[in-house]
C-alpha cells in the first residue's frame, strides 16, 4: 500500500502516478480534487484522515494499493478523461474506471469503498520481493567487486610506472658508468704512450 500526493507543479509525483496506472497489478484509488472547489474543501480533511487510518489500521503489504490525491490541473498530465464534476473518486486498474463516486463521501462509506478496491488487488508473493532483494544484493557486490578491481589495477600500474623509472635511472647510471670506465682506459693508453716514447 501506498499514499501518493500528485500535483501539476511537483513532476516527480505525476511520474510516479504514470508509473503506478501502467502497472497490471496495481489497483488505484484516486480522490480527483480542485483548490477552487468548496465541496473539495470540505471533502478533503475527510479524505486524508481516512487514509492515513486505513494504512495504520489495514496495512497490506503484499497487495499494490494505491491511495492517491490528484489536482485537478493534473488530470491532462495522467491522460483522465470524462471528469464530471468535484470531488471525483474512482477505482482504476489496468488503466480502466472500475468504480467511480461523484461528490464526498463520509469515513465509514469511504473505507468501504477502499476496501472494495483491496478485493480486486491480487496478493504479491513476498518470495518475489525476497528474490528482487536479493538480485539487487548481487548486482550491488559485483558493482563493488569491480570498483575494487580496478582501484587494484591502478596500483599496479603505478608499480609499473615506479619500476620503469627505476630502470630507466640504473639504465643512465650504468650509461655513466660504461663512459667513465671507457675514459679511464684511454687515459691509461695515451700514459702507456707516452712512456713508450721516452724509453725511445
Amino acid at each position: 500500500m501506498e499514499i501518493i500526493n500528485v500535483r501539476s507543479d511537483n513532476q516527480a509525483t505525476v511520474d510516479k502516478m504514470k508509473k503506478h496506472l501502467n502497472e497490471p497489478d496495481a489497483v488505484i484509488v484516486v480522490a480527483i480534487l480542485a483548490d477552487w472547489c468548496g465541496a473539495c474543501r470540505m471533502f478533503k480533511p475527510v479524505w486524508h484522515s481516512t487514509v492515513k487510518k486505513y494504512m495504520t489500521y489495514s496495512p497490506q503489504k503484499n497487495k499494490k494499493l494505491i491511495l492517491a490525491t490528484v489536482q485537478d490541473s493534473a488530470i491532462q498530465k495522467l491522460n483522465m478523461v470524462n471528469v464530471q464534476g468535484f470531488p471525483t473518486i474512482r477505482i482504476i486498474k489496468n488503466k480502466h474506471i472500475i468504480n467511480e463516486k461523484l461528490g464526498g463521501m463520509e469515513q465509514g462509506a469511504l473505507i468501504q469503498y477502499i476496501d472494495e478496491a483491496k478485493k480486486m488487488c491480487v496478493n504479491i508473493s513476498p518470495k518475489s520481493h525476497a528474490s528482487k532483494s536479493r538480485k539487487r544484493r548481487r548486482t550491488n557486490k559485483k558493482k563493488i567487486n569491480k570498483g575494487n578491481k580496478t582501484k587494484k589495477g591502478n596500483k599496479t600500474n603505478k608499480g609499473n610506472k615506479t619500476n620503469k623509472g627505476k630502470s630507466r635511472k640504473s639504465k643512465g647510471i650504468n650509461k655513466g658508468i660504461s663512459k667513465s670506465k671507457r675514459e679511464g682506459r684511454k687515459v691509461k693508453r695515451k700514459q702507456s704512450n707516452r712512456k713508450g716514447k721516452r724509453r725511445n
